[in-house]
This record gives C-alpha cells, sequence and structure tokens, in this order.
C-alpha cells in the first residue's frame, strides 16, 4: 500500500469513527430525553449533534424547544436537580 492509500484510509477511519461517535452520542441524548424531557441542555445538544448530521429539521426543533425550556426553567418556582 502506498503512503496516499495509506493516509486515505486513515483518514477513511477517522471520519468513520467520527460518525459512529456521533450516532452513540445521538442514541445517549435520546436515551437521556426519555428520561428527562424537560432539560433545556439536552436539547441543545441533540441540536448540535443533528447539525453535525445534516439534520436541519431535528436541529431547529430541538433549538426551539431548548430555548423555549430555558426560558420557562427561569421562571420555575421549582427548579430540578442536576445539571441544565
Amino acid at each position: 500500500m502506498s503512503a496516499s492509500s495509506t493516509v486515505a484510509a486513515n483518514t477513511g477511519n477517522a471520519m468513520v469513527d467520527h460518525f459512529i461517535r456521533t450516532l452513540d452520542a445521538l442514541v445517549d441524548l435520546e436515551m437521556a430525553l426519555a428520561a428527562f424531557p424537560h432539560r433545556a441542555n439536552l436539547h441543545h445538544r441533540l441540536a448540535a449533534v443533528y447539525e453535525k448530521l445534516g439534520d436541519r429539521e431535528q436541529m431547529a426543533r430541538h433549538q426551539t424547544r431548548a430555548k423555549a425550556l430555558s426560558t420557562t426553567s427561569q421562571k420555575d418556582p421549582h427548579p430540578r436537580h442536576g445539571v441544565d
């Protein structure tokens, strides 16, 4: 295998690895969201993942929800435990 082929293979592997990590993050965040649907930070992170995946519709949906929850949580007299 030539040097350029090796570089191309390694670059391809890195891209695949990054894509797999992004999908793993998506699964983890969707599971967390099922348990904690009112956490703005989860929607914000999901928006970032969907942006990386090129899904602008889901990105916008989660950005909108994160913003709405952030505004609501500032008025919430009973803040939820955990990090938002």
